[in-house]
């Protein structure tokens, strides 16, 4: 805090007397930045604390010339009444001007002394002689002090006429006045000259680097172009040849599919015939024994088994399971156990992405590991720029994991999307959430994600990181697999009210977590296992991360995560 003193009980003229005596009694033990010597004129240098507690000028310091500043912006101050003045904050102040700060009655008398001095020489009958003989005075009798007054007195005589019409008179008749006159002229002209010179030669250097660098950077750009018109010409060879081999592939499944269709009709064709044969034969056997009454047995029909077989239920994975499977994640994959639970109940809501040099990897391993055979694990590529592609990758087993939830609504099937920035994944990620909330997707599909930090990567739109939750693993994680078992974990259910007010309560002694959070975290938090050995506060210490990451998101706000999803490189 700045802290200045302007005095209230006493005039301006008494304050600067007694800094000239050293007896300005200020009340604050601290030390004091600044002193109020006119109307809104301070000095901030200059002054010190005496031995005595007191105030005084130093001794450096000249009555006549003060170092003084005003206060151009409008801080917060606070006045008190014993004169000290409180700044909350560092005032801006203007450059420093010298003023001679005594009074105006002191000043005005040393000014009228110096006025009749000089008029008594310009009037006198012989003028040169005594104007010489005054010269000869005052270089002799005037002391360093007197010539300081000679300069205030100046200062405040500059504008009265009686000073602006003798001093011309005087100089008049000075011939080595008129000299050095001349001279400081033709200095002058030929300093502006030089300078103007070396400014003009300056700009000129200047311009002509401003000129080179423009010439770099026109034949980068021309180079630039030309690889470009390059790349241009091998992309379209590439392309005309990719569309030649997707023809003939297409001409090539037509074919194979024709022939097959033909197969298929002529082998039904040929049975069809051979079931007309037997029925003339079977006709003609019996026209052949009119008189035999065919004897009818009653058939039992044989069961039919159904078409679709009932789901059996799958056995569920206790809480001791999934409390081995959570350390065993959290050695492999860096992230803790709490965040780790964080991000599964997370993964039925929205999608939690995992991001990090090993994230790919760190996304598959939890999927399986909660999932088993049952989990789908689809390396994202560019290939994949629709619901439809994701579906129809036979090694990713969406398509089965998502028939597999609908079969067992009460195991969670994960789904690791692998890799989602290598991919335009603004198409089918928003549609896979989407799907999933009104019911057209099962809601027990947990689908979890992983961005990594380099390679070819697509910007995710503002639109779809509103969907995600990214969690960067903080611990270093150990070589080794996770043995998930053959037991699936649990789906998201319908928990009762109390788990579901032990959440709310939980939101609402934290600071961070606004209302608008409190509905949707609750239903959240309350799934957690409630032997697990894992703490609500600290599974909503970890969703916090989401609300922060939303909110900055809403705002187009920056956040340390958004390397990995935008502004690639920049």
């Amino acid at each position: 805090m700045i802290v200045g003193f302007s005095a209230r009980d006493i005039s301006f003229d008494d304050l600067i007397e007694h800094l000239r005596n050293g007896s300005l009694s200020i009340p604050s033990r601290g030390s004091i930045d600044a002193v109020e010597v006119r109307p809104n004129f301070w000095i901030t240098s200059g002054f010190m604390r005496l031995p005595n507690g007191n105030y005084g000028l130093t001794p450096q310091t000249s009555i006549r010339a003060v170092p003084v500043v005003k206060m151009e912006s409008r801080p917060d101050l606070h006045r008190l009444s014993n004169g000290l003045v409180l700044m909350a904050s560092q005032p801006r102040w203007s450059f420093a001007e010298v003023m001679d700060i005594r009074s105006e009655a002191e000043i005005t008398q040393s000014t009228e002394e110096w006025l009749s001095r000089i008029a008594a020489a310009a009037v006198a009958p012989n003028s040169e002689a005594l104007l010489d003989q005054f010269k000869a005075v005052v270089a002799s009798s005037v002391g360093e002090s007197e010539r300081e007054d000679l300069q205030s007195a100046l200062r405040l005589l500059s504008s009265r006429t009686a000073l602006l019409d003798v001093i011309p008179k005087m100089m008049a008749g000075d011939g080595a006045w008129k000299e050095g006159l001349e001279a400081f002229r033709r200095s002058e002209h030929d300093r502006l000259r030089e300078e103007v010179r070396k400014q003009l030669a300056a700009e000129a250097e200047e311009h002509q680097g401003m000129l080179t660098s423009l010439k770099e950077k026109i034949a980068e750009a021309e180079a630039s172009l030309a690889t470009i018109a390059h790349r241009e010409v091998l992309l379209r060879n590439e392309t005309a040849q990719h569309e030649a081999n997707l023809r003939e592939k297409i001409a090539e499944v037509a074919r194979v599919l024709s022939e097959r269709s033909s197969g298929d009709a002529r082998r039904f064709t040929e049975q069809i015939e051979q079931l007309q044969k037997q029925v003339v034969q079977l006709e003609e056997a019996v026209a052949e024994r009119p008189e035999a009454a065919p004897t009818l047995e009653l058939v039992q029909p044989s069961p039919v088994s159904n078409v679709q077989s009932q789901s059996t239920p799958v056995a569920v994975a206790s809480n001791d399971d999934q409390q081995r499977v959570l350390k065993e994640l959290s050695a492999a994959t860096g992230l803790t156990e709490t965040e780790l639970m964080a991000a599964l109940l997370f993964s039925v809501e929205s999608v939690p992405v995992v991001v990090g040099d090993r994230a790919t990897g760190l996304a598959a391993d939890i999927a399986t590991a909660v999932g088993g055979g049952h989990a789908a694990v689809l390396f994202c590529g560019p290939t994949h720029v629709t619901l439809h592609d994701l579906l129809n990758d036979e090694l990713g087993g969406l398509r089965e994991a998502v028939e597999f939830a609908r079969q067992t609504p009460e195991a969670l099937v994960p789904v690791a999307l692998c890799g989602i920035t290598s991919s335009p994944c603004e198409f089918w990620l928003p549609q896979l959430v989407e799907l999933r909330r009104i019911g057209r997707l099962p809601s027990n599909l947990s689908i979890i994600a992983s961005a990594g930090p380099d390679g070819m990567r697509v910007p995710v739109p503002t639109s779809v990181l509103q969907h995600l939750f990214p969690i960067s693993p903080a611990l270093a994680p150990k070589p080794g697999s996770v043995n998930g078992g053959s037991h699936q974990w649990p789906g998201p259910t319908d928990t009762d009210i109390e788990r579901r007010r032990a959440a709310l309560d939980v939101l609402t002694d934290m600071e961070d977590v606004g209302a608008s959070f409190h509905k949707k975290g609750s239903r959240i938090l309350s799934r957690l296992p409630i032997a697990g050995g894992l703490k609500l506060t600290d599974v909503a210490g970890v969703l916090v991360r989401q609300i922060a990451w939303s909110t900055a998101v809403g705002e187009r706000a920056d956040h340390p995560l958004n390397k990995y999803f935008q502004n690639f490189g920049g």
